[in-house]
């Protein structure tokens, strides 16, 4: 039987060690392993076409058809299609502040118009992730586009 090889290599990111114990990939059809943060992964297969897809938990990636050829390597990247942004990272700890001291506090001092603050905060950051965000948000993504969540492109060399 006549093989080549396929190499995944994942897109780094500011926060891509927070991704735990890695993404699962599934080469036609069959869960293959997974890919952790600065781990590339190869895989011998046979000369061909292949279907290539990432997933975790609910979320994962289109489809990729490659061409394995015979005494070759493939690349392809994986990554988010949205990553997060350091800004969007520090938007939503001034939200997670707002959050949780309005309810906090508003419970603690008995004051409504603080729990109002604390749950109006958290309608506002749903509504800006969903509506105006929308598909450069990953909550977005994660409810609407769970199949575009990653992406999977190959690499030209």
């Amino acid at each position: 039987m006549v093989t080549g090889k396929l190499t995944i290599i994942r897109a780094r990111f500011f926060n891509d060690k927070m991704t735990g114990k890695g993404y699962k990939i599934f080469i036609d059809g069959k869960e293959e392993g997974r890919i952790s943060y600065n781990e590339p992964r190869s895989f011998t297969l046979a000369e061909g076409e292949h279907q290539v897809y990432t997933k975790e938990g609910w979320i994962g990636s289109r489809l990729l058809t490659v061409n394995i050829k015979a005494n070759e390597t493939t690349e392809i990247e994986l990554g988010l299609s949205h990553p997060p942004t350091k800004g969007r990272l520090i938007f939503s700890i001034f939200i997670l502040i707002f959050w949780f001291g309005g309810l906090f506090l508003g419970r603690y001092l008995g004051n409504e118009i603080l729990r109002d603050i604390g749950f109006g905060t958290l309608y506002f950051y749903i509504f800006y992730n969903i509506v105006i965000l929308r598909k450069k948000s990953q909550m977005y993504m994660m409810l609407f586009g769970r199949y575009n969540y990653f992406y999977l492109k190959e690499m030209n060399h």
